[in-house]
C-alpha cells in the first residue's frame, strides 16, 4: 500500500531540471499522533529513496471535534492550517484515515487549492466507488 500510495506521490511530484531544485513541499495530514509512528517513518524513506530533489515534510494532525460543536471545530482547524501554511507552496497532501480525507475534501479549495492528495488507510466499503479530481490512494 505505502508503495502504491509514493508511486502516485511521485508521478504527481513535478521534477526539476535546475542545477539546486527548489525542495518539493509535503504535507502529511494526520487524524492522530499515534497513526506518525507506524507511517511516517517508512514513508519517508521510500519516498526520499525515490525522488532525488530535496523533500520538506510538513505534518498537521487532526483533533476529532467532541459534542455538537463539530463544524465550528473543524472550521477552526482550517483556519490554524491555512494560516500556518499560507506561505508555502504545497506540492501534495498526504491524508492518513478516512477522517483526514473529509477534511482535506471539505476544505480543500481555501486550505490547498489545486494540490493532489494521496490518501491511505481507508476500507474500501468507505469510499467505494467515489472519486475526486485530483485525489487518488489506495483502500484496504
Amino acid at each position: 500500500m505505502r508503495c502504491f500510495v509514493l508511486g502516485i506521490l511521485l508521478c504527481v511530484l513535478p521534477g526539476s531540471a535546475s542545477a539546486e531544485p527548489a525542495p518539493k513541499n509535503v504535507l502529511l495530514l494526520f487524524t492522530s499522533f499515534g497513526q506518525r509512528a507506524s507511517f511516517l517513518e517508512l514513508f519517508e524513506a521510500s519516498l526520499r529513496a525515490q525522488e532525488p530533489g530535496p523533500i520538506r515534510f510538513h505534518e498537521a494532525y487532526l483533533e476529532h471535534p467532541q459534542g455538537g460543536e463539530a463544524s465550528s471545530y473543524l472550521r477552526s482547524q482550517a483556519d490554524t492550517l491555512r494560516r500556518r501554511y499560507s506561505g508555502l507552496k504545497l506540492d501534495a497532501v498526504v491524508v492518513n484515515g478516512p477522517s483526514a480525507l473529509e477534511f482535506a475534501l471539505q476544505y480543500r479549495d481555501t486550505l490547498f487549492p489545486g494540490v493532489p492528495i494521496a490518501f491511505t488507510g481507508l476500507a474500501t466499503r468507505q469510499f467505494a466507488g467515489k472519486h475526486w479530481p485530483g485525489v487518488t490512494g489506495l483502500t484496504t
